[in-house]
């Protein structure tokens, strides 16, 4: 488990966040806007190494010896659920429900990413690249969060429905793809490392709808945050909003490249299916490009 110092570090990577009303926030760390709740990310991280939370926080011991936070469990019995259970309910119970989104979060979105390929009984390369990334999220505590992929509000009006889409495809390479547009309002994006972005995108490939991990300091990437919420000088007057104020946001993407192994596909869409006769298709067998190394379906 990593350290709130090791969390505060690795978000010095060179993203560009704008908050409205705050311009640029060069560190998230320091900024005035950001800085209060990243502490209490940081916080979150710590807990998992104090001796008073940690009977509540980490699992029973493994064969190895090894106690694995509850947050970055694969569970596989009621037990483990419950166990999970209760450290969300006392985590979450700190902050009145005000930090809805905490780095274990991550590991649910990536659960669902695997359970889905398991599911519906992806290929084995499929389903090693779903666990993989969700092996990644739990060794290293990487903060993943979660996008819709719905378009910002002025896309959703234009005349055109092919231009009421958040996200437009610009190239593929056998490495992966380039990707633009404005994706909508989603939470903690100053604070994540990753962004998972839904199918609501509107970007198919081979036929279907694909899904994206992209990482918050990607080339390309800017971040646009809502205005601080309400708050006054002295914290002690308004404790809530100075201290867990998770700055839900935009992003804004130009040209972003994405590798394969973080491209995911759903089932072919209702035009796809018009378009493709793929109608009776429940995974990517059978109707995907066999150029792509990625094909699990998101539920």
């Amino acid at each position: 488990m990593r350290t709130g110092a090791d969390y505060r570090q690795a978000l010095r990577d060179g993203r560009k966040v704008w908050v409205m009303g705050e311009g640029w926030a060069e560190d998230v760390t320091a900024h005035p806007a950001t800085r209060a709740m990243v502490e209490e990310y940081a916080l979150w991280y710590d807990r998992h190494l104090d001796g008073a939370w940690q009977k509540l926080l980490l699992a029973p011991s493994n064969a190895d010896g090894a106690r694995i936070p509850w947050a970055y469990v694969l569970p596989r019995s009621a037990d483990e659920l419950i166990g999970m259970g209760r450290s969300f309910a006392k985590t979450t119970f700190l902050s009145a429900g005000n930090i809805t989104h905490t780095p274990a979060y991550g590991n649910l979105i990536a659960m669902g990413v695997l359970t889905a390929a398991q599911t519906l009984n992806a290929s084995q390369p499929h389903i090693a690249e779903a666990m993989s990334y969700r092996e990644l999220i739990a060794r290293s505590g990487r903060f993943l969060t979660y996008c819709g992929g719905a378009a910002i509000i002025g896309q959703r009006m234009r005349q055109d429905p092919r231009d009421r889409v958040a996200l437009k495809l610009v190239r593929e390479s056998d490495a992966g793809v380039v990707i633009r547009g404005r994706l909508g309002m989603h939470t903690s994006p100053a604070y994540a490392e990753d962004v998972y972005v839904g199918a609501m995108c509107g970007i198919e490939i081979g036929g279907h709808r694909a899904s994206f991990i992209v990482p918050v300091s990607a080339p390309g990437v800017t971040t646009l945050c809502r205005k601080v919420a309400v708050r006054d000088a002295n914290p002690f007057v308004s404790p809530l909003s100075n201290r867990y104020d998770e700055l839900d946001g935009q992003m804004w993407l130009d040209d972003v490249f994405i590798p394969w192994e973080r491209v995911f596909f759903v089932d072919p869409s209702a035009e796809a299916i018009a378009r493709d006769g793929c109608a009776g298709t429940t995974s990517m067998v059978g109707c995907q490009r066999r150029s792509l190394p990625s094909a699990l379906h998101w539920l």
